[in-house]
């Protein structure tokens, strides 16, 4: 009778949750049953140990008793951390299924002890819960600007510096709207803001500080007002060329469109020889920046420069522009990675670290980046030598050369050693496009962020062209001898077609 018992005992479970189904290898004394505590939460984590990050106030938990064979149980919660939603007794329950928010920041531990009618092993006769309460987030920020008539007032032409001082930075959005001219500028996700007044108004800076989980969210913002300048009007000498094929340059505030002078006043060479302009204008879109269209394209393997001679260009706020020397320009190519080269798209998209040697290796978001929210974090030990990689991460295309460039931040305790990277196809390990980096080939190990660029050559250091169109996935190999925990960060990495 009791194999009967017991085999339909099984049956059941199974078909209520598979994850109540447990075995139970003590003897059952004569005439009694005997189960095991086991209860969910709607994290369905956190039991025994495992810490659940939750937000007081907004974190609504509900639990469930699944323990088998229990005629009853007890819930207990400390005393002032939760509510218990619908009683009166936030200390303890006795109902099978029911919801909490917490009332207090702290460790919080819930037991659950359910009621069997017979004996129950020490290790299976409750189930606890561990939860850390966070408070909500707030938002704020300073900035370093006199307040005139209930406003920040800063000159025209002025960069500003907002620094975030919430009580958590690790996700930020700043929105800057001018609520003169109706002008929006692009969401900005850094930790602290960096901006320009160009223009001439009243404008909103304002701060989102969040955590996506648990979930939290806060807004500060302030009025500035931006009144005309004292100072030049000054072309900004770092030029780039859009995507377009256009070149943009800047001043350091609002152009007067109608001052703008004839193409007669820039002058364009490449690789040395005079090159046609097609059109100049002030940028609509942007008053400060002046859009320049050559005839022919520049390609990133030419060297390039733009000069203009000011004779009418003035600021919306009257002050003459300054002429512009011959400056290089940046010549524009697109970044070949198609997958998240920032980290600024949540969690890291690089898989766990691998190879010979991953004891005390550790990959983590780091924040804040270079000059961004956030970076990869690399921690290396004695005699690392292991890999992180990212598939299917950068698009080549046949016939091209490419180089590569990131950021990077080596700690002045670096002690050693070499990584490389390389790219390759699934399943088709090989060396080419690998290259060396570390103190070894030209790092600095200094503890600032720094920029590197370097061609991508295939094995015995030959130059090469890709084979066939392509996507493949990045590899980074880190081999190092240090003597203690090293962090290196990484950031903003770019795969670049070379244009020949």
């Amino acid at each position: 009778m009791k194999n009967i018992f017991k085999k339909a005992l099984f049956i059941c479970l199974s078909m209520v949750l598979i994850l109540a189904c447990t075995t139970n290898d003590y003897e059952e004394p004569e005439n009694t049953t005997a189960g095991r505590a086991f209860g969910i939460n709607s994290f369905d984590r956190g039991r025994r140990g495992e810490t659940i990050d939750v937000r007081v106030g907004t974190s609504e938990v509900e639990f469930r008793d699944l323990s088998i064979l229990a005629s009853g149980r007890t819930w207990t919660f400390p005393e002032g951390a939760v509510d218990i939603l619908g009683s009166d007794n936030d200390t303890t329950t006795d109902l099978e299924v029911f919801s909490v928010t917490f009332r207090r920041t702290g460790p919080v531990d819930v037991l659950l002890e359910p009621v069997f009618d017979g004996p129950v092993p020490d290790e299976v006769a409750t189930e606890t819960f561990t939860f850390n309460a966070l408070d909500q987030i707030a938002a704020s920020f300073s900035v370093d600007l006199p307040i005139v008539n209930n406003a920040f007032q800063v000159e025209a032409g002025t960069e500003v510096t907002f620094t975030n001082t919430s009580t958590e930075t690790e996700s930020a959005e700043w929105r800057v709207i001018n609520t003169t001219t109706g002008r929006e500028e692009d969401l900005i996700t850094t930790t602290d803001l960096v901006f320009q007044f160009k223009a001439l108004g009243e404008y909103i800076v304002g701060l989102r500080a969040f955590d996506d989980a648990p979930f939290s969210s806060s807004i500060s913002a302030v009025q500035v007002r931006v009144i005309p300048s004292s100072q030049p009007l000054v072309p900004d000498t770092d030029i780039d060329e859009n995507e377009a094929g256009q070149i943009i340059l800047k001043y350091s505030r609002d152009l007067d469109v109608t001052t703008l002078d004839p193409i007669s006043s820039f002058t364009l060479t490449v690789d040395g020889a005079p090159a046609t302009i097609t059109s100049v204008a002030i940028d609509p879109d942007n008053l400060s920046n002046i859009i320049i269209t050559p005839e022919v394209n520049i390609k990133n393997t030419q060297t390039a420069t733009l000069a203009y001679t000011v004779t009418s260009l003035t600021s919306t706020d009257a002050a003459t522009a300054e002429s512009l020397p011959e400056t290089a320009i940046n010549a524009f190519t697109p970044n070949l990675f198609v997958l998240d080269p920032t980290f600024e798209e949540g969690p890291i998209q690089w898989g766990t670290p691998f190879g010979n040697n991953t004891d005390g290796v550790v990959r983590e978001l780091v924040s804040p980046g270079n000059n961004s929210n956030n970076a990869m974090g690399i921690t290396v030990n004695t005699d690392t030598n292991a890999q992180v990689a990212i598939g299917g991460a950068v698009e080549l295309k046949a016939g091209s050369r490419i180089t590569l460039k990131f950021d990077y931040l080596l700690p002045t305790t670096w002690t050693g050693g070499e990584w490389n990277t390389r790219m390759y196809p699934a399943g088709a390990f090989n060396d080419d496009f690998r290259t060396f980096h570390g103190t070894c080939c030209g790092l600095i190990a200094d503890g600032e962020w720094h920029t590197r660029t370097v061609p991508l050559v295939g094995s015995g250091g030959a130059g090469t062209v890709v084979s066939e169109d392509m996507t493949v996935s990045f590899f980074l190999q880190i081999i190092a001898n240090t003597s203690a925990d090293t962090q290196i960060l990484f950031d903003n990495f770019v795969v670049e077609s070379v244009e020949e």
